[in-house]
């Protein structure tokens, strides 16, 4: 993070004052009470609303005003944010923005949030990795041994650090177990893939078979055709066979009737070669 300027507003000891940082170190130089560590105070104060003078917030505004400003512009990852507090006696106000894009967030809670974000680090991360407190740089080189020990440990967070391996024994036991517990959903998931490939492959067989069935049916199903095809010629015949039998019935109708006439007619024709004779004789 680059911090390019500062703008304080009725801040503790500052009525108002505008501060360009530009690349490299930055030294502030003044007597005791000028104001230096305001600066500061306010460039913490507009990325952590931390509390730097005072046991109330209303301290920081400065004597005779009705509110305090900080406006501060940093830079990260090559994007530039803007930060912007007023402090009044019963309420504050915050906002953040990018000059490019515009507003990011308008509530004190979420412009804590975004800065957290942005910083991908929290508040004591920060204050212990970058900022010492006024008065801690002498005690560091004044005093024991054992002390300076502790104070090290408080400048770069020791004492969290064995706050945090006290509790890896928890932290610990929780993994193992659910490392457990991973093993044992390892095998579960083992035997799933397993009865997943069994299924998989009786899926793939019952496919052949389906293939196979359907083959048949389009088999069956030309032969099918074709016997239709072939019903329809013989039926076809059967008809023409009925029309045939029909005609010769009626044929053998009018021969039984032809039959019965010549019945009739036979003692008739049994006379016909007398009366042949007679009319020869009559001739004669």
């Amino acid at each position: 993070m680059i911090i390019k300027k500062v703008k304080l507003k009725n801040f503790i000891s500052h009525a108002e004052t505008e501060i360009d940082f530009p690349l490299g170190v930055t030294v502030l130089v003044g007597p005791n009470g000028s104001g230096k560590t305001s600066i500061i105070d306010a460039i913490i104060f507009a990325l952590f609303r931390e509390k730097v003078r005072g046991e109330r917030f209303e301290d920081i505004i400065r004597r005779g005003a009705n509110s305090a400003e900080v406006d501060l512009t940093f830079e990260i990852d090559g994007n530039e944010y803007n930060v912007h507090w007023v402090r009044k006696k019963r309420s504050i106000e915050a906002s953040l923005s990018r000059p490019e894009t515009g507003p990011i967030a308008d509530t004190p809670s979420g412009v804590l949030q975004e800065i957290k974000r942005i910083l991908k680090m929290d508040k004591d991360t920060i204050m212990n990795s970058i900022f010492v407190r006024q008065g801690e740089i002498a005690s560091l080189v004044e005093t024991e041994p054992r002390y300076r020990k502790n104070l090290i440990g408080k400048l770069i967070g020791l004492d969290k650090l064995e706050r945090a391996w006290q509790n890896m024994a928890e932290v610990q036991k929780h993994f193992e177990e659910k490392a457990k517990e991973y093993e044992i959903a390892k095998r579960d998931l083992e035997n799933i893939n397993k009865k997943i490939e069994e299924i998989t492959k009786k899926i793939e067989e019952l496919d052949d078979e389906i293939e196979e069935l359907k083959e048949k049916m389009q088999k069956t199903k030309k032969e099918l055709e074709e016997a239709e095809k072939e019903l329809a010629t013989i039926n076809a015949k059967i008809t023409l066979k009925k029309e045939e039998i029909k005609r010769l019935q009626e044929e053998l109708e009018e021969a039984e009737k032809a039959k019965e006439e010549m019945e009739k007619l036979e003692p008739e024709i049994q006379k016909i070669p007398l009366i042949e004779k007679y009319i020869e004789s009559l001739d004669e």
